[in-house]
């Protein structure tokens, strides 16, 4: 049991080559952080040898080190060219450090912030008992990795890029789709883990437009065939994916255990639920845990309560009503953008990054919020922006009671093709 409460502090600038937030019990440290080069540096390998120095000083300074970095994602404005060069600076920084490489996600969606080619995101844990323990899974396919993370009480398996066979490498998308749905069922058989505990998924298309319809079916099917009464928080987004011969890929996380006290499916009262048409998501998955309070936000754009896009055409009025659902699905929490640990927001154009920061001072959002802030295709043509979030607090902080449980409830039923 926790002898001490859970203590958030945050750090760095936006300007700056890394942010973080560093969440310390006394069973661990977690750090989540956002890396990028230093401003003005020219061609991707000293992009890359700058933000993985970045990195390094942010671990030394928060008494951390390379062989605590359990995830990454990596955002690329060129994978196709870029990628080999990453993966070699990526393979010096940790050489000297572990034997193994952090579990990580390549994605085509270019950094936004000028001539930046590269950035990343982190998650870091530095087990402090003996009784936390940290384990690489093993089975998956080549070009994906993922760690099983045991406390009393608590497991979490933290999977990503999780890819399909090989030989569909040519296949079309509706058979990729299924054949990676099944394999992330088969990871979770494969390592006992109930498929009720599938808490958020990160859906990952090469081309959104043409496919995400089918990838909705497909979710559908799956999710109703296993019995998923209780749907996961989610993002579906365009990244082009590595390796580039599938047009899909999956991140997930997975929590469970007599120390998950409770989930409650997240709701506002400015936007809808998804499963009303059709897709088989949950807006946010609010998770008790014994020393904290895990809000997961799915992908959250300009909606309203009927499912209709809002403000059609107009990049200042969707990141408005895009922070206004955001706001609604945390409000009834007592929480505020202040209690995010990460976020990504995705803008259909680069142009659109000034209204985006604008609004955003207007509106006081947290300037030093850790928020990757990249270029891709949201799942409707109307829409404009997304973002995406993960929110802590400390128990201390007011929940609404009511419908924490553990068990399950939403299904989504057949119907147009909407959600992210």
């Amino acid at each position: 049991m926790t002898t001490r409460p859970l203590q958030i502090h945050r750090g760095g600038c936006p300007e700056d080559g890394s942010q973080f937030v560093r969440l310390e019990s006394a069973e661990a440290i977690e750090l989540y952080g956002r890396v990028q080069p230093d401003a003005g540096i020219d061609g991707i390998e000293a992009q890359a040898q700058s933000m993985y120095a970045n990195l390094r000083s942010l671990l030394s300074e928060q008494g951390l080190h390379e062989a605590d970095v359990l995830t990454e994602r990596l955002f690329f404005a060129d994978i196709a060219a870029h990628n080999e060069t990453v993966r070699q600076v990526r393979a010096r920084t940790y050489a000297a450090a572990r034997k193994d490489l952090p579990a990580s996600t390549f994605l085509l969606q270019p950094p936004t912030a000028a001539g930046r080619l590269i950035e990343l995101q982190v998650y870091v844990l530095h087990p402090l008992s003996a009784m936390y323990r940290v384990e690489a899974l093993a089975g998956l396919p080549s070009a994906t990795a993922g760690w099983r993370v045991t406390q009393p009480g608590q497991t979490h398996i933290h999977l990503q890029n999780l890819v399909g066979s090989d030989d569909l490498a040519t296949a079309d998308f509706r058979t990729q789709c299924q054949d990676l749905f099944e394999r992330l069922h088969g990871v979770l058989r494969e390592h006992n883990v109930p498929v009720q505990q599938l808490i958020r998924t990160w859906i990952y298309l090469r081309d959104l437009e043409r496919d995400y319809h089918v990838l909705n079916e497909v979710r559908n099917a799956c999710f109703a065939e296993w019995g998923v009464t209780y749907l996961p928080a989610s993002t579906g987004i365009e990244g082009g994916t590595h390796p580039t011969t599938w047009r899909i890929c999956i991140d997930a996380c997975i929590s469970w255990g007599e120390g998950i006290q409770g989930i409650q499916v997240m709701r506002g009262d400015s936007l809808g639920e998804a499963s009303a048409y059709g897709s088989a998501f949950s807006r946010g998955l609010c998770v008790q845990r014994p020393d904290r309070t895990v809000l997961y936000i799915s992908g959250t754009a300009s909606i309203d309560t009927a499912g209709r896009v809002v403000h059609v055409g107009d990049i200042d009025g969707q990141c408005r009503r895009m922070l206004d659902n955001v706001d609604a699905l945390l409000r009834p929490y007592g929480a505020t953008l202040a209690d995010t640990v990460h976020a990504v927001t995705y803008l259909k154009d680069q142009s659109y990054l000034p209204v985006f920061e604008r609004v955003c001072r207007e509106r006081d959002v947290p300037e030093d919020l850790l928020n990757t802030i990249v270029v891709a295709d949201v799942c409707r043509p109307d829409w404009l922006c997304e973002i995406e979030l993960t929110a802590v607090l400390r128990r201390t902080k007011h929940v609404k009671p009511g419908s924490l449980s553990s068990g399950r409830r939403g299904t989504a039923r057949t119907g147009p093709d909407h959600g992210p």
